[in-house]
């Protein structure tokens, strides 16, 4: 299916789940990005690093994690200070270099990729509204191409800009908007 660049649709297609998503996943949701910034904190204080490098390395090890998995292995890196993390090798040598970055600039560099850039930014500083980490679940709620799995950089940027103005109309935070919809989203898709 090809991608279609319609603003309306895609206002719609937010609007719609916006206005299905019943109060439990408000409560669920509304505070996670809030709850893993308070966790990166956390762990800054515990292995005595960089709050910025935290954030990063907790971005680097998402892939293809859940949340406490996620925890688990960065907290396992963070421990033993670089040497496990129990990811691929690709993401653990991401992390590895996070950890030895002096800067964001460096973890963004490091990190190099649209999706994983927004949400290590979502998670560093959540009511920062320039930023809005879109997986497949949030294109998919999106385009309502459930088929979809992936996106160019310029469709990327163009559904970001859709959501930080949709956000602001809502009068949400973007991370909190796209962790409400994502949450709800995933739970109807898989039937949770």
């Amino acid at each position: 299916m090809k991608f279609e660049y319609n603003k309306e649709v895609i206002d719609e297609n937010l609007q719609e789940v916006f206005i299905s998503t019943p109060l439990f996943s408000y409560k669920e949701a509304s505070k996670w990005y809030k709850n893993a910034n308070n966790t990166a904190k956390e762990y800054s204080i515990k292995y005595n690093i960089e709050h910025f490098k935290v954030c990063g390395i907790i971005a680097a090890l998402s892939p293809q994690k859940s949340w406490p998995e996620n925890l688990s292995i960065t907290e396992l890196f963070l421990e033993t200070k670089g040497e496990y993390s129990k990811h691929m090798p690709v993401m653990h040598n991401k992390a590895l270099s996070i950890y030895n970055c002096t800067d964001v600039d460096c973890v963004e560099s490091v990190l190099n990729g649209r999706k994983i850039v927004n949400f290590y930014n979502n998670i560093m500083n959540p009511a920062d509204n320039n930023y809005v980490y879109l997986d497949v679940h949030m294109l998919q709620l999106m385009t309502s191409d459930i088929s979809i799995k992936s996106c160019t950089t310029k469709q990327y940027d163009f559904l970001k800009d859709i959501f930080i103005k949709f956000a602001e109309k809502q009068g949400f935070y973007t991370s909190t908007l796209q962790a409400i919809l994502w949450c709800y989203f995933r739970n109807a898709k898989w039937g949770k």
